[in-house]
């Protein structure tokens, strides 16, 4: 294998100059080792930034990316690579080296995760390769892009993602190229030959698909890496691995638009170039038709051969390595003494057909400890947690809350004593106890500020003349302080006027934005200082204004005219207006001019110019500030305007004075109103803060006390629960408490049973590996192991297990052998360990009647089981009959006592076996003699065969041919020898080679693999975890006849002269079987900017060749296939480089949001989402079939079912990604091999695999999102022809129902022969009608039926159409409107004869058909709806619920929503943890418009930071500090007060209100006055009752003052109206207070009657 670039100097100073880690590990699918280099260097890493992946050596960084040289030897490199494997292999599993040591060599290398894995699975026809999606790696990929968005594999924000965008840019090619790529951004991988450890016990790296974050080098651009199978790249390779090239590579297209193929220069040489080819002629195009049609010719024939002799030949047959097979040299820890260390040693099992590897494992006697995870209703849970069933409970030292409650709803209590009820106690006493200290603190607190408005009462007169002359510079400040203390005569001390002004700055220095609040109305009511139109200071102003503007008006008038005018402004208007038209006759009368001329004529007087200023139309809405500044500018340069001035100022002085009283009672009201608030907001806070430590403290006592009273008791039993959490998963939505589900987590610890404990690990052969083997009985098959055992059991001492072998396909039989008496287990492999656990035996054979020898034998071919049982004085053979469908296991018969045949005295018997196909049984006794006994006659023949020493062990092939004898006691030592039954008894057997290194312990297994004719005699080496095989060929004298291939067209050695041609053919592959122009297109976002696309080469041959061989690829691939391509493979890009570094610039990568793209990677893989077994409709959960499943979903309601089935990654595409979208099903139904898959995936843009890749019967879905609209492909698998006759009562009659219930279109696509029966099988179609009525279910059977007749001729066509027109109107006649077309279909019905393919009508059909769908009326009109009808229709089904499907939605939509609509009402949300909104089920669509953070009482309502009920009185107080206008209590009469406020609070009600009945309106629209709905209407009618009068204020007068109490209603205690119990207003006797001091406040309580005292 080739090397990463590096000369042998340079890697050796790579390894001195950075001391890096080297790890080797392998790659199972290129079956290569690789190291990884991990640099220490601290500069390195000093430079290195979380981007960056390992570090490289400068000596190792290339500038470009070449294609690796071939055979370049690394002697120092490979010394250093061999120790660093040592020491993996002798390092403890638990020690690592970099973190956690894995096999998987992903989770070594930084920023590359796994898109697709490939895994194998077993298949109807053999184990199959799979491609899955990588969960567990996507979601690091995922949280990496976005944090949080990948929650699990049902739930992903890609909304969240698309907020990212990612330029994916392809690469495949050989391994080592992408090992050398990988290493050019930073990732050092050393590729190594494969050895036989790789997989083993060093790290791999799986073959499929990944994506490495390469942002580092370029924004956005991301590399998605086909990592392909050790011989993907070579030509003719097995099927399974060519099919997986083609699968991944069609992946890997339909992700990126622009490719890169990395070629190796061994695969560059290994190139067969077609040159000639570019250019076709016409002659060439018939060579190549004549030539693609001798490919098509496969000969064969049958041969007869006359085998003259018996003979038996063994030859090399396959070897596995698998680090599950090991042996023990010497006994584990308190292992007994007298147990046989044999018996821990790995064995095969094996039937006829099957195989498997059981390993052992020695379980000590000791406490072990077990996860455990609960999940049941009240009823069930409460049961598991009682006494009898768990005596012993402790509870985790960091147990929540939450946890306790549930506890105690579970009955704990129960078992604690007085502990639940101290608790209570506790609880009610500390929130006594706090409110009485909340009412004192507040009172204390009420005492402060009453001394600190004492004290800002006497500086706040100062404080707002100060901030009065501000603004009115023409008065004077002692002159406004005498005014407002009382007089001019009073005596003003200048120190209390600078310290009362100092303490009101001090105090609104910590209140900045209650200064802001003052000032803001203090400006505006100084500005108008008296809104009185009559007032003497407005009249003085009018007047003012008037005489001066006549003045200016009149250029004549005289000084002495002016003095008289002036003179009469302070008079009253009424003489004023009378005098003034004496005094000024020529002049101005008008009163009601401009002040803008007034403000004119000051500006012109000050100097200013009119022309800049702005004219003030009305007297009204100029401000007293203005005019008292321009009257004493007049006043200053007209001294005849002095008295009026004074007049005027006299009067502003005045009104200042009356304001500032007015002021001085607002703001001193205001500075208790905001310390009050404050106050009361820090006491509010001050006593949360309490109350969450008490609270605490409470659950520490309650959770110490639980654990002390569990605890105070000496345990009864050894087994312990160790409780970790508690968690409620749903709560029942009526009420009734049974029906709740709890989910419990916690460690079990159990004392164990010493014993034994198995695990069987079954071995798989591919489908391909049967393939070859059944027309080639020469080939070996490759069987693997699979990694996880198929079961695992435990037979605890002192019983064993006597003997375990598997039947049939699927099944085990085993015996167990208890203390006085033999137990047989009869069950499917995957069940078998679940029985044994649960002692779930068939039959129990009491020592006392069968004695204590025994021997065991089994036949497959006649499903028989002997058992001979030796006594002291007799021998009884016991046959018994097992059936593998009903796993019953009876007697056939009586026991056969064979005493009689042994009148010399009773044997000790070897062994027994059946001969195979017979009803003879072989017995060896102790001295090595074998008789067959005839079971029918119950005689033995008489022929006998007499071995040379008894044998080791025995066994029979499964052909029937011969008996197989292993001996150990001959010169040679082991010895395996042949018998054939046919000359039973007259030959001495044929000497087969064998191994000499086998232990001799170790039963012979003989069995069939893959095919009867290919039977192996299976071998373990446990000491070198190794597997191995001798193939036997076993001839017999019998005519023998053989069918094989016979003079081949083209001969296979010269086809396939290139040898990696597939680096370039692959593309034509994906073309061939999946759609180049589907009908309907994936679509990505309109934010996509896709680019060309385009494959770049990366080759050490010639530039030119890649253009030419692409283009003639294209021009053969359009000549085969006549598939429409409109020219787009021609537009595709082709260039080829030497080198390529992949850190140029990547400018015409196409771009695609992260979320958008993820969803395509998604819906390109199907999912499983159904099977019927055993009569039984099956819906999987995540694409899995799991038993645990089935099993929970028995006896559950449709609503539970329908809750549990999840459709995996699809989840959350359906449920929120494209939730709103409307949907389109397409459902395609026929037997396997009729093209369907590949019918569909042209049709639909899908990836379904095909009968090939099938891993089992059933329901498979695929989405193909557009634009406008999301079309859900479904691919059903139904009986072939042979059980038409059955259909009516096969399982698969439920997956007709589901498809024609379900779908929109409906393609059943059938063979021109299925249809001259077509009759049969739509009668049985026609019994669907009757399981799920349609008229009950309007809005099911909503499709169009087109029957497809595939490959018919035009002139077939016409006797298509009118054999099927003849038999569906026999149909129709008899069933009449019972007949299935017009109830499963509203009578719509297609018939299509399909032309052959290859033909471009073919293809050509499919845009009709897509014209037809979009004529179709959609039915899903949201992607939710959709799923919500499909998962209720496949829970009816399971349950076998033939109601109206109406009534199970409506049912389930009301179950969903009575669990939410607490929460709704009380949070205005579903989910008070995460505040989401509530959504529109159908559309997912959040209801944005109404929703508030208000938080309302409702009685059951939780509140999630406590995890307590709500308390009603911190509900309605949080709802009260929210109304502003609390502040204007005093202001207005209390009874309005409180109407206004009851009228707030019932707003804020009648919102949430609304916005919860919206939401349930839009949530039930759909479903009409079910009766299910109309329940959930009531109860939310009584809920939104109970919700507005929790808002209701108590309105009561208050116990401490004759204010109202504002309390809740109905509350209970003394009456509160929350405030200080004291009247803000001022006196209102303000002449019998000194002058010279404030005004106090009344000192009456508030709400008082009568005058403020």
């Amino acid at each position: 294998m080739p090397l990463v670039q590096m000369e042998p100097d340079q890697t050796a100073d790579f390894g001195n100059r950075h001391q890096g880690i080297m790890e080797e590990v392998s790659l199972p699918g290129s079956y290569m080792s690789f190291s990884l280099d991990r640099a220490e260097d601290e500069d390195t890493q000093a430079n290195d930034s979380d981007e960056e992946m390992f570090s490289i050596a400068p000596e190792a960084d290339s500038s470009r990316l070449g294609a690796p040289a071939a055979n370049k030897s690394l002697d120092t490199l490979q010394q250093t690579m061999d120790t660093s494997i040592k020491d993996y292999e002798s390092s403890d599993d638990e020690g690592q080296t970099r973190g956690t040591r894995t096999l998987d060599l992903l989770d070594q290398i930084h920023n590359m995760y796994r898109l697709l894995d490939l895994i194998s699975d077993q298949g109807t026809g053999g184990a199959v390769d799979k491609v899955i999606i990588a969960q567990d790696s996507i979601s690091k990929f995922a949280n990496r892009i976005h944090t949080g968005a990948y929650i699990s594999m049902t739930k992903v924000n890609f909304h969240a993602l698309d907020k990212y965008r990612i330029r994916p840019q392809g690469v495949y090619g050989s391994i080592s190229a992408i090992a050398d790529f990988l290493l050019e951004l930073r990732h050092t991988l050393l590729i190594q030959p494969r050895d036989e450890n790789s997989g083993v016990s060093r790290p791999t790296l799986r073959p499929g698909l990944y994506i490495v974050d390469a942002t580092s080098v370029e924004p956005d651009l991301f590399y998605v890496i086909f990592w392909p199978e050790d011989d993907t790249w070579v030509d003719g390779v097995v099927s399974a691995t060519s099919r997986n090239r083609v699968t991944f590579m069609r992946y890997l297209t339909k992700l990126c638009d622009q490719l890169v193929c990395l070629i190796s220069d061994e695969h560059s040489k290994n190139l067969e170039w077609k040159e000639d080819a570019a250019i076709a002629l016409p002659e060439d195009d018939e060579k190549m038709e004549s030539q693609d049609l001798y490919d098509r010719l496969f000969s064969f024939s049958v041969r007869q051969t006359n085998d003259q002799e018996e003979t038996v030949t063994a030859r090399e047959g396959f070897t596995l390595k698998h680090n599950s097979i090991k042996g023990y040299d010497r006994p584990p820890r308190k292992y007994p003494e007298d147990f046989p260390l044999d018996a821990l040693q790995p064995r095969v099992l094996v039937g006829d057909v099957n195989q498997a590897i059981m390993c052992a494992e020695y379980v000590p006697e000791e406490l072990e400890k077990s996860k455990v995870t609960w999940s049941h209703k009240r009823n069930i849970m409460e049961d598991k947690l009682s006494e009898t069933n768990t005596p012993v409970i402790r509870l985790h030292i960091n147990i929540d809350n939450e946890s306790l409650i549930h506890l105690l709803e579970l009955g704990i209590g129960r078992r604690c004593g007085t502990i639940e009820e101290e608790w209570k106690d506790k609880k009610r006493i500390d929130e006594q106890f706090r409110e009485a200290d909340k009412r004192q603190q507040i009172k204390s607190e009420t005492a402060k500020i009453d001394r600190t408005i004492a004290t800002l009462a006497k500086g706040l007169p100062f404080w707002l003349v100060r901030k009065t002359i501000e603004h009115y510079e023409a008065i004077s400040e002692e002159v406004l302080v005498a005014a407002v203390l009382g007089g001019q005569d009073a005596t003003i001390n200048a120190d209390d006027v600078s310290k009362g002004i100092q303490d009101v700055e001090n105090f609104l220095s910590r209140h900045e934005r209650l200064r802001s609040r003052i000032m803001t109305p203090f400006r505006q009511d100084i500005s108008k200082l008296d809104e009185n139109y009559h007032a003497r200071l407005n009249y003085l102003k009018r007047q003012f204004v008037q005489v001066y503007r006549s003045v200016e008006t009149n250029p004549t008038i005289t000084s002495g005219q002016i003095q008289s005018l002036v003179d009469i402004i302070d008079w009253h208007p009424r003489e004023f207006h009378q005098e003034f038209r004496k005094r000024n006759p020529e002049g101005n009368h008008s009163w009601t001019g401009s002040l803008g001329s007034f403000a004119d004529a000051v500006k012109r007087m000050t100097g200013y110019s009119s022309s800049s200023s702005r004219p003030v139309t009305d007297l009204e809405v100029v401000d007293d500030v203005t005019f008292v500044r321009q009257i004493a500018t007049i006043s200053a340069a007209m001294p005849e305007y002095a008295d009026a001035a004074k007049a005027i100022n006299t009067e502003v002085i005045e009104a200042l004075k009356r304001k500032s009283q007015r002021i001085y009672a607002q703001t001193l009201a205001t500075f208790r109103s905001q310390m009050q608030q404050n106050m009361e907001s820090f006491v509010t806070r001050m006593f949360n803060e309490r109350r969450a430590v008490e609270v605490e403290e409470s659950w520490d006592m309650l959770r110490r006390g639980i654990g002390a009273a569990l605890s105070a008791s000496p345990p009864a039993s050894k087994t312990c629960l160790l409780i970790k959490s508690v968690t409620r998963e749903s709560q029942s939505s009526w009420g009734m408490k049974k029906t709740d589900m709890f989910c419990l987590k916690g460690v079990r610890t159990q004392p164990n049973n010493s014993g034994l404990h198995y695990a069987i690990h079954r071995l798989e052969v591919k489908a391909d590996d049967i393939q070859k083997v059944t027309t080639d009985p020469s080939y070996v098959c490759q069987p693997f192991l699979q990694s996880q055992a198929t079961t695992k059991f435990t037979v605890p001492l002192p019983t064993s297990l006597r003997f375990i072998r598997l039947i049939g396909k699927d099944h085990c039989l085993a015996l167990v052998e208890d203390v006085d008496c033999l137990k047989v287990f009869f069950d499917m492999v995957d069940t078998i360990g679940v029985s044994i656990d649960q002692d779930r035996h068939k039959k129990r054979f009491p020592f006392e009647k069968i004695g204590r020898k025994h021997h065991f034998a089994v036949d497959e071919s006649k499903r028989l089981f002997a058992l001979v049982a030796t006594h002291s004085d007799s021998i009884n053979v016991h046959i018994y009959i097992y059936e593998q469908e009903s796993k019953t296991f009876n007697a056939r018969g009586a026991a056969i006592n064979i005493t009689k045949w042994y009148p010399r005295g009773l044997p000790s018997f070897n062994s027994i076996v059946f001969v195979p196909g017979t009803e003879e049984l072989a017995l060896i006794d102790q001295y090595g003699l074998c008789r067959l006994f005839y079971l029918t006659t119950e005689t033995f023949r008489p022929s006998t065969l007499q071995l040379d020493s008894p044998p080791l062990s025995i066994a029979p092939t499964p052909d029937g041919a011969c008996m197989l004898v292993l001996e150990g006691d001959t010169p040679r030592g082991l010895c395996l020898r042949a018998f054939h039954w046919a000359s039973f008894g007259t030959t001495k057997g044929i000497q087969v080679e064998f191994p000499e290194d086998v232990d001799s312990d170790m039963p012979l297994s003989v069995t069939s693999i893959g095919h009867h004719s290919s039977q192996h005699v299976i071998l373990l080496q446990p000491w070198e975890s190794t597997c191995s095989s001798l193939m036997l060929r076993i001839t017999r004298m019998s005519t023998e006849f053989e069918f094989a291939a016979h003079n081949p067209s083209v001969d296979e050695k010269d086809k396939w002269k290139s040898i990696n041609n597939t680096l370039l053919d692959c593309h034509s592959e994906v073309w061939t079987r999946f759609p180049i122009l589907p009908s309907i297109v994936r679509e990505a976002t309109i934010n996509a900017r896709p680019q060309p696309r385009s494959i770049k080469f990366v080759s050490s041959e010639p530039s030119h060749l890649f253009e030419t061989y692409f283009s003639t690829m294209v021009a053969e691939f359009e000549h085969k296939t006549r598939k429409p391509t409109r020219r787009i493979l021609r537009q595709t890009l082709i260039s080829a480089e030497a080198s390529w570094n992949p850190h140029i610039s990547t400018a015409m990568i196409s771009s695609f949001e992260a979320g958008d793209w993820l969803v395509g990677l998604f819906c390109l893989i199907p999912i499983h989402i159904a099977i019927t077994r055993a009569n039984r409709f099956v819906p999987l959960k995540d694409g899995v079939i799991s038993s645990a499943y089935d099993q929970s979903l028995l006896g559950v309601s449709v609503s539970e079912i329908a809750e549990s089935i999840s459709f995996g990654w699809y989840e959350s595409i359906f449920n929120s990604y494209l939730a709103s979208k409307p949907v389109k099903v397409v459902t395609s139904m026929g037997e396997q091999s009729v093209g369907k898959s590949y019918a569909l995936n042209h049709f639909m843009d899908t990836s379904f695999a095909g009968s090939a890749m099938r891993c089992t019967e059933g329901v498979w879905l695929s989405v193909t999102p557009t634009r406008d609209t999301l079309f859900v492909a479904m691919d059903f698998e139904v009986p072939g022809q042979a059980k038409l006759q059955q259909f009516q009562r096969a399982p698969d009659a439920l997956l007709v129902l589901l498809n024609t219930a379900i779908s929109n279109f409906v393609l059943f696509r059938n063979n021109f022969a299925l249809s001259r029966d077509i009759a049969d099988l739509f009668t049985s179609f026609q019994s669907c009608t009757t399981i799920l009525d349609p008229t009950s279910n309007p809005n099911l059977f909503q499709s169009q039926l087109i029957i497809v007749v595939k490959d018919v001729i035009s002139s077939d066509a016409k006797e298509i159409k009118n054999e099927f027109t003849q038999k569906f109107a026999r149909i129709v006649q008899q069933e009449r409107g019972q007949n299935f077309i017009t109830k499963l279909h509203r009578g719509q019905l297609d018939i299509v004869p399909w032309p052959v393919i290859e033909s471009s009508q073919f293809y050509a059909l499919f845009d009709i058909l897509r014209g037809r769908l979009n004529q179709r009326p959609i039915t899903h009109k949201h992607a939710i709806m959709f799923v919500d009808v499909l998962k209720t229709l496949m829970a009816k089904l399971k349950a076998n619920d033939w109601g109206a499907l109406d009534q199970n939605l409506a049912l389930q939509r009301a179950e969903y929503l009575s669990s939410m609509l607490v929460a709704a009402l009380a949070f205005g949300t579903c989910d008070p943890n995460t505040k989401e909104p509530l959504k529109n089920c159908d559309t997912d669509e959040s209801l944005d418009e109404g929703q508030t953070e208000n938080v309302f009482y409702v009685s059951s309502a939780v509140d999630p930071e406590t995890e307590e009920l709500l308390i009603p009185e911190f509900c309605l107080h949080e709802l009260r500090v929210t109304w502003e206008k609390r502040w204007s209590r005093f202001d207005m009469d209390d009874k309005i007060f409180l109407q206004e406020y009851n009228a707030y609070l019932q707003g804020l009600a009648d919102q949430r209100i609304s916005y919860v009945r919206q939401w349930l309106t839009q949530n039930t629209l759909r479903f009409g006055e079910k009766a299910e709905i109309t329940a959930v209407m009531r109860r939310f009618d009584g809920l939104a009752k109970e919700t507005k009068a929790a808002v209701v204020l108590c309105g009561i007068s208050c116990a401490n003052c004759g204010l109202l109490c504002l309390e809740q209603k109905y509350h209970t205690g003394r009456h509160d109206c929350k405030t200080t119990h004291r009247c803000h207003r001022i006196c209102a006797f303000a002449n019998q207070h000194d002058s010279d001091s404030p005004i106090p406040s009344c000192d009456m309580p508030a709400g008082h009657e009568g005058r403020h005292v």
